[in-house]
Order: structure tokens, then sequence, then C-alpha cells
């Protein structure tokens, strides 16, 4: 049998160069695994390493997270008004409804970064380089919420959503002006009552702490029934020696807010809370306590006759 020396050259060619590319193989696949191994190692090494050291720190770091969440919940039992869900603030004139909510926004805007959605501007302008600014955003019923026909008939709709991406908090201040509660069997206060109270439904999911409602009159039952709180303000005042120390200025000022905070539930008031919360310099810096009667400007004034 004859064979042919330089079809065995090329058929020993072809696999030496298999062999070597199996081997090359090998080798980038065994690459692959120590690199993996080692990185696991490298990862389970630091977190024993880590674990460890936080295990070494007991019971000292135990005692400082259970002093940390004594601290929290301590916070969280004694300001109701600063607590997630719709609160609904009840009150005559200068009670201290708008002032405790203003309180509430100056908290979440220097705790957290979060801005406010207000009703009316009881924050007064500031001023920098670019000229005057608000912290908080305003909004109007009438820019949310309107009547349309549908089918022949009007029916009450929503035009727009509140963005909460920033602004986490909504305020609707003097609600009495808008759902006068002995309107409340009207056609004309149910149309747009309804898309209303299921905004505040819907945007509890939707991104926003918080509701905070004021009314100098207790509100519609169906409002009370969505609220997580209702509080009754009374705004305390008295000289104030930190303000002076700030502002050099004697005066009788608002010092702090008494509240009775009730719970709603079963068709009636329940579980009454008394407490107080303090008013600052921050608080009453930028607070515009004439916000509604500024709202009014356009009105033009009576002129009388004497004859």
């Amino acid at each position: 049998m004859n064979i042919d020396i330089k079809t065995l050259d090329e058929l020993e060619v072809k696999v030496i160069d298999r062999i070597e590319a199996w081997e090359s193989d090998v080798r980038k696949y065994l690459s692959i695994i120590e690199k993996k191994l080692f990185s696991f190692l490298d990862s389970a090494r630091e977190v024993i390493d880590k674990r460890i050291i936080r295990y070494l720190t007991y019971p000292g770091s135990w005692f400082i997270f259970q002093l940390i969440k004594w601290i929290k919940t301590l916070h969280k039992n004694r300001d109701l008004t600063c607590k997630p869900g719709i609160h609904i603030h009840i009150g005559g004139p200068g009670t201290g409804k708008t002032l405790g909510v203003k309180r509430v926004m100056d908290y979440f805007l220097d705790e957290y970064g979060y801005a406010s959605w207000i009703n009316y501007k009881f924050e007064k302008p500031k001023v920098d380089e670019e000229g005057t600014y608000y912290n908080h955003a305003q909004w109007a019923f009438d820019d949310l919420y309107g009547v349309k026909m549908d089918h022949g008939k009007l029916v009450g709709y929503q035009k727009y959503k509140l963005p909460y991406h920033y602004f986490k908090i909504r305020v609707a201040d003097e609600n009495h002006l808008t759902f006068y509660t002995r309107m409340n069997r009207t056609n004309q206060y149910n149309l747009i009552f309804k898309p209303y109270s299921e905004d505040l439904v819907v945007s509890r999911q939707e991104d926003c702490v918080a509701t905070h409602i004021m009314s100098q009159i207790t509100p519609d039952v169906i409002l009370m029934s969505l609220s997580d709180y209702v509080h009754y303000p009374e705004t305390i005042k008295d000289l104030d020696y930190r303000h002076w120390l700030e502002t050099g200025r004697i005066e009788i000022i608002p010092i702090k807010i008494k509240y009775e905070t009730h719970k709603w539930r079963n068709g009636k008031l329940n579980k009454k809370k008394v407490w107080s919360a303090r008013i600052t310099t921050r608080n009453l810096e930028d607070f515009d306590s004439h916000a509604l009667r500024n709202n009014r400007k356009h009105i033009p004034n009576y002129k009388p006759t004497f004859r």
C-alpha cells in the first residue's frame, strides 16, 4: 500500500492545529474560571471580614441602634402633623391652621428637600441675584378640575394631575370657600367635589406624602372619612427670648401651636390627643398671614355715595 508522504504531512499539520486550538480554548476557559473563583474568594473574604468587625462592635452598636429608633419614634409619635396621609385642620381665623401647615412644609423642605403645592401664596418671595423666587409651587382648583358635556349631560372631570416628583406635600387652604358644606346637595357642588375627592385618594399612590386641608368650618363628611388626622389648632403667643436673640426685636409672636388631634372612625371623631408644636423664626420669616387678602386685590373697592 503506497502512502503519499505529502498527504501525511498535511494531516499532521491539521491534527497539530486542532490540538493547539483545543489547548487555547482550554486555557481560556481555565483563565475565566480562575478569575471568577478568585473574585468570589475576595468578595467572600471582604464580607466575612466586615461581618466579623460588625459583630465585634456588640453590644455598643446595639445600644446606638436602639437610641436612634427611640429618638425617631419619639418624634414620630409627638408630631402628628408631619405624618403621611390626609390631614384636616379646622379652626377660625388666627387659630394657626396655615402657620401650622407652613411649619410642616418647612420641615419637609429642610429635612428631605421636598417642596409643596399650595393654593394660596402664604409664602413670601425670596430674592437672589436672578430676582425673586418661591420655594413652593401654586395650584388652583379651576386649573385642575372642571365641568364638561358628556352624552348630553354635565359631568365633573379632572383636567390635570399634580406631579409629585419634587413637590411632595399638597395644601388646600380655605377649603370652605370652594366647598361650602351647606351647598353639598347642589349639582354645582358635586360636579367638582367628585373628581377632587377621587384625586385625593389616588394621589396617595402617586408619591404624594401628605395632603393638608384647612377650613374654618367642618368639611364635607366624605373629606372627614378620607382623612387620617383631624386637627383643631390654637395659637399660643408670648414674648419669645430666642426670637429676640436672632432678630433683636421684642415682640409678642406665635411661639407654639397647641393641637387637639382626632381620628375619624365610624362616622365620628375619636382617639383625642392633645399636644403642641413649637414655632420657630424659620417658620415666621417668610410666612405671609395676609395671603387671602392679597388674593382679592383684583376686586375694585366700592365707592360710597352721600346723596
